[in-house]
């Protein structure tokens, strides 16, 4: 993974710590309004969000949760009305309380934290149809332009931001052997990293997993 998909993958882990689910539409806002909040600073999630039906969508988060939920960190379901919901497990709840303490002393976690903060509690007890509208009355300038839009009256497809497409951005600076050690979470259970740690001891945990 790319710093900036394990940083945004940490982000979206603390965000779900917030509530107690969140769902589909809610979390493409929340992850949108907390990219908003902090655009063009390096506490944004790197996420290209564009114009679509309901409003700015990515399709960064369909993978983002596609992998926490095989490395059990999320659980996804619906509810009684059919709404399609994601929560994390205890597992990612343990993940995201060592996320936000490891997280602590880099420069931009605060601002990321607050805007994560504010996001969450905004669209956890919102409607998807609130939400929607909502978004669409957002007026900013697209990614790459200087005149500033309505959403609801951007053409579908447009790239309403993408950071990571900048070549002015940077991600939070995070130390390389925190993003090891979130990325081992995503892929290895509790036991399997015990495990390797036991026989690394003649080298480092991440020499083992590249053999």
């Amino acid at each position: 993974m790319s710093p900036e998909t394990t940083i945004d993958r940490m982000m979206l882990v603390y965000a779900l710590s917030r509530v107690p689910s969140l769902g589909r539409v809610q979390m493409q806002k929340c992850m949108f309004k907390a990219a908003l909040d902090t655009r063009g600073t390096s506490s944004s999630p790197s996420m290209r969000f564009i114009r679509y039906t309901h409003g700015p969508f990515t399709k960064d988060l369909y993978e983002h949760v596609g992998s926490l939920q095989t490395a059990d960190l999320v659980t996804c379901g619906q509810d009684f009305d059919f709404t399609q919901f994601t929560a994390l497990t205890d597992r990612g709840r343990a993940l995201a309380r060592w996320t936000n303490e490891v997280l602590s002393d880099v420069p931009g976690w605060d601002e990321a934290r607050q805007a994560l903060d504010e996001a969450a509690s905004f669209v956890n007890p919102k409607s998807a149809s609130f939400l929607e509208n909502w978004s669409h009355e957002i007026v900013l300038a697209p990614e790459g332009t200087a005149d500033p839009v309505r959403i609801h009256d951007m053409p579908n497809g447009t790239i309403i931001m993408a950071p990571r497409d900048r070549a002015d951005w940077a991600p939070l600076s995070v130390p390389e052997e925190i993003l090891i050690d979130f990325e081992i979470a995503c892929l290895y259970s509790d036991e399997d990293v015990q495990h390797f740690k036991m026989r690394a001891a003649a080298g480092t945990l991440e020499e083992l997993l590249a053999v």
